[in-house]
């Protein structure tokens, strides 16, 4: 769901990603009217998606696609295209999560990807009146292949692995290290 779903007098916005035929992958959404029962075409559609995009997150104004070859943001407007896009070192990425503090107010500007070498990386919105303007990609260093990210608050971050141990990962503040604290669980989340 985008962002302002939920928000007094704002219907909630459903994006999707799927497959056609062909084998391109599209993204497009919904927009749920629950008191009519009732699904319509929504704000959000591209064409030029990664081919092997797999995870959505809800940011400012929009959607950010993350795949294996790039990251795209997406802006919930009629007709929208990829307004900005970044390559990646092509390595799948298996598990996102939004960075925000527990009193941040509006949508995220950071992220937590964790891909399939056991790299995480940090993916931070520069935005500019509430519109995303650009994007960069920081290298945090390396963690167990993971499943799911949660980014818990001040600093820490869950690593949950069937690969390895879960983690309990410290970020660093201005420099990019982390302090691992494995919960000896031996891949079971």
């Amino acid at each position: 769901f985008l962002p302002d779903a939920g928000r007094p007098g704002t219907l909630p916005v459903l994006v999707l990603l799927h497959r056609d035929a062909a084998h391109r992958v599209h993204l497009s959404s919904r927009t749920i009217d629950l008191a009519a029962g009732a699904a319509s075409s929504g704000p959000v559609e591209a064409t030029d998606v990664d081919g092997a995009a797999g995870i959505l997150q809800p940011a400012a104004g929009g959607v950010v696609v993350i795949g294996a070859r790039h990251v795209s943001y997406i802006p919930a407007v009629a007709g929208g295209k990829a307004v900005r896009r970044i390559p990646m070192e092509e390595a799948a990425v298996t598990a996102a999560s939004a960075v925000q503090a527990e009193d941040d107010v509006g949508p995220p500007t950071k992220y937590l990807l964790s891909d399939e070498r056991g790299r995480m990386t940090l993916l931070v919105l520069r935005t500019e009146s509430g519109n995303v303007r650009g994007m960069h990609i920081e290298g945090l260093g390396g963690c167990n292949v993971a499943n799911v990210l949660v980014y818990l608050d001040q600093g820490y971050t869950y690593v949950g692995s069937v690969y390895g141990d879960s983690q309990l990962l410290q970020l660093g503040g201005e420099s990019d290290s982390m302090e691992r604290e494995d919960d000896g669980a031996d891949g079971d989340v």
